[in-house]
């Protein structure tokens, strides 16, 4: 149990140092911010966020088409 309290400090210690490292201004700009517009706003994330929404939509076309309720299949009852 000990060691779970020093390694849940030890994060929770991280996190405060990162929040403060992120929170620094340069050229009136946060770090935060220019960290998310390189690793997130850019062309090959859009491009992979729009593909993963293609194949989520297309999942769930296919299950709504799978378990709906007007299926033409046989019965499952036992005799």
């Amino acid at each position: 149990m000990n060691e779970f309290i020093k390694i849940i400090l030890k994060m929770a210690l991280q996190m405060v140092v990162w929040v403060f490292i992120l929170s620094i201004s340069w050229s009136g700009r946060t770090l935060f911010d220019r960290a998310h517009e390189l690793l997130i706003r850019n062309s090959i994330v859009e491009a992979v966020d729009s593909e993963l929404a293609n194949v989520w939509y297309k999942v769930k076309e296919t299950a709504k088409l799978t378990f709906s309720d007007n299926d033409d299949g046989g019965s499952t009852e036992a005799m």
